[in-house]
């Protein structure tokens, strides 16, 4: 079985290498998309960059593949049509995201088409929120809630806000320094 983690990766942590280890382990296939340069984030670093980056933190596995699906195209489609291209793979979102998921373009397509792997995070109850949704409710056995992950409370804007070295693999973090990227003073990106 093949799954789909999406993020704009900006950059890579820890918290993203834990759930890349969690389904490598678990599924045949795990493609990576990270977003494209179109994607609205003023923030976001160039896609080359973050990409290299994943591919220093997932050295090692062999049944991960990273996509230029996003990069391939000038706007952003949706992520219904980038599970559409990918032939519907179980698709990874925080629990976080069932918070905003009716915002997405044709989520109601996305959900009634997708199957969903709902990681734990911010200490959010997913499935109160699919049980107290009607619309989420009706498509519950789309969403499985993986319980048997540990929590990890790191995000890439924790360290664009902080630069927290901890939050980051080494290899991913001599990049950043090499490359003189989120740094305040950087000519690539500003921390706002």
């Amino acid at each position: 079985m093949r799954v789909c983690f999406g993020g704009s990766f900006n950059p890579p942590t820890k918290a993203h290498l834990a759930i890349i280890d969690y389904l490598a382990k678990r599924y045949q296939e795990v493609i990576i998309v990270p977003n494209g340069n179109s994607y609205e984030r003023k923030e976001l670093i160039p896609f080359k960059l973050r990409v290299a980056m994943l591919k220093l933190m997932i050295h090692g596995y062999n049944n991960i593949v990273i996509s230029d699906y996003e990069m391939k195209n000038d706007v952003f489609l949706g992520t219904v049509m980038m599970l559409r291209h990918f032939n519907h793979p179980l698709f990874v979102i925080g629990a976080d995201n069932l918070l905003t998921i009716k915002t997405w373009i044709n989520y109601d397509d996305l959900i009634k088409e997708n199957h969903f792997l709902v990681f734990p995070r911010n200490q959010i109850d997913a499935q109160s929120i699919i049980q107290n949704d009607s619309f989420l409710k009706q498509y519950q056995n789309h969403f499985q809630i993986i319980t048997d992950f540990e929590q990890i409370e790191i995000s890439s804007t924790e360290y664009r806000n902080n630069l927290n070295e901890d939050l980051l693999t080494k290899e991913v973090l001599k990049f950043i320094k090499e490359n003189n990227l989120y740094e305040v003073n950087s000519c690539i990106i500003k921390n706002s």
